[in-house]
């Protein structure tokens, strides 16, 4: 048996939900906050992924999020703008508080979208580690 951070808070939220996902794989349909979700993590992994500590421009950052943008399970073109205009407003804002203002400045990180399994005796526990930073201590730091 294999379990995520994902599935374990799923089926806490509900078993049935966790059954049709999980153990009969039913697709789930796209959602507004699941394309607004993907979309910024698709923005955010893209900044991130650079080789260099110079990291791209707010401008830049905001025209990929236009080149990632999932545009499925909006009800209608004015209900997608206003979630694009939020994910822009979520991404300048990110921007400007730990890329442009960070005290510590843009650093490249150890790992983005890092995979993992855990063997846990009675089943493996797998996730992605969204961004994983050293910290000045020599250690690591989890960004989920």
């Amino acid at each position: 048996m294999r379990l995520s951070y994902s599935a374990i808070s799923t089926y806490l939220n509900c078993p049935l939900q966790y059954r049709l996902q999980y153990v009969e794989k039913r697709p789930t349909l796209p959602s507004p906050s699941l394309s607004f979700g993907s979309s910024v993590h698709s923005a955010l992994e893209w900044l991130y992924s650079v080789p260099t500590p110079d990291p791209a421009t707010l401008t830049e950052l905001l025209d990929y999020l236009e080149e990632c943008w999932v545009s499925e399970g909006y009800q209608d073109p004015e209900e997608e703008a206003r979630y694009f205009m939020q994910a822009r407003s979520t991404l300048a804002l990110y921007y400007r508080n730990h890329v442009a203002n960070s005290p510590d400045g843009f650093h490249v990180p150890a790992a983005v979208e890092h995979k993992f399994v855990i063997d846990l005796g009675f089943c493996d526990l797998s996730g992605v580690i969204d961004r994983l930073d050293r910290d000045p201590s020599g250690g690591f730091e989890v960004i989920d």
